[in-house]
C-alpha cells in the first residue's frame, strides 16, 4: 500500500455554525486508518461556550443538555493532539474541519495544527468532476461505499476515510501525462494535493503500461462518460445530512 494511504487520520466536527472565530465545536471525531483498516477511534461531544441553534440540534441530534454535560474542548485538547500525532489528516471540505480543530487548539493554548491535510472534496472534483453531487454521503453512495449516517462526526469521519482510499485509486488510474501536468500545477501554488499526485504517479505509469489507466477524455467526462448532470455543487459546511451522535473515548477497533 502506498505510504500516503498507509496511515492517516480522518477527522470531522459538528459545530454551532460555520465561522470558527465565533462558533464552536459540539462534537469532534478522529478515526485512524492503517493499511486501509480502522484501528482506533476518538469521539467526543464537546461543551460549547455558546448557544446551540435549534436547527443544529435537529440536524445533528445533539441537544444542549447533552452538550452541557460534556467536557469542554480545552479539557479534551490533549487527547486530540496525542491521537492526531503527526499523521496526515483527511476530511471532506477539510478547511472547515481542520479550521475548527486548529482554532480550538490555538484558543486553549494546546499548540498549532501542523499536520498535512488532504481534502476529499478537492480530490473528488479532480477525478470525478461530473459527479451528480459532491456531498460526502451522496458521493460515497455513488462510489458504492456504505454510509452508516451523516451529520454525526464519527460516522462522517469513517465515510471520509473510505472515500479517500477510493479516490486515491481513481487518482492512480489517471492518464500519466495528465497526472504529471496537474502535479506540476499543484507545485507552483503549494497545493497539498501534490503529495497525493506524486505518490500516485508511479502507480499511474504502471497501470498505463498494463492498459488500466483512464484516458484523458474519460477523466474529463467522469467515470460514466455521460453528459454532465444538472447539479454538481456541494451544499452546506461539510455536505452531509443529519444523524444521532455517538459519544465515547478512544476506542480500539479489532481488525
Amino acid at each position: 500500500m502506498p505510504a500516503i494511504t498507509r496511515s492517516f487520520v480522518a477527522i470531522d466536527v459538528e459545530t454551532t455554525g460555520i465561522d470558527p472565530k465565533i462558533d464552536e465545536i459540539i462534537q469532534v471525531a478522529a478515526v485512524h486508518f492503517k493499511d486501509g483498516k480502522i484501528v482506533r477511534e476518538l469521539n467526543n461531544l464537546v461543551r460549547p461556550g455558546v448557544h446551540i441553534p435549534l436547527k443544529i440540534q435537529r440536524m445533528t441530534g445533539i441537544s444542549e443538555e447533552a452538550a452541557l454535560a460534556a467536557p469542554s474542548f480545552e479539557e479534551i485538547a490533549p487527547s486530540i493532539v496525542e491521537f492526531l500525532d503527526s499523521n496526515p489528516l483527511v476530511a471532506h471540505n477539510a478547511q472547515f474541519d481542520a479550521g475548527f480543530i486548529g482554532t480550538g487548539l490555538e484558543r486553549c493554548g494546546a499548540g498549532n495544527l501542523t499536520n498535512r491535510v488532504y481534502d476529499t472534496l478537492e480530490m473528488a472534483r479532480l477525478v470525478r468532476p461530473m459527479s451528480k453531487s459532491f456531498r460526502l454521503d451522496r458521493l460515497a453512495r455513488d462510489m458504492g461505499i456504505q454510509v452508516e449516517g451523516s451529520h454525526n462526526a464519527v460516522l462522517d469521519a469513517i465515510t471520509a476515510g473510505r472515500v479517500f482510499l477510493r479516490l486515491f485509486e481513481d487518482v492512480c488510474a489517471m492518464d500519466p501525462a495528465l497526472l504529471d501536468f496537474v502535479s506540476a500545477l499543484a507545485g507552483t501554488c503549494g497545493w497539498e494535493m501534490r503529495d497525493i499526485l506524486e505518490e500516485a504517479a508511479p502507480l499511474s505509469v504502471s497501470r498505463a503500461m498494463s492498459g488500466q489507466s483512464q484516458p484523458l477524455g474519460g477523466v474529463l467526462r467522469g467515470d460514466t462518460g455521460k453528459p454532465a448532470p444538472e447539479t454538481a455543487a456541494p451544499s452546506g459546511a461539510n455536505g452531509e445530512e443529519g444523524a444521532a451522535p455517538v459519544d465515547g473515548e478512544v476506542v480500539p477497533v479489532p481488525p
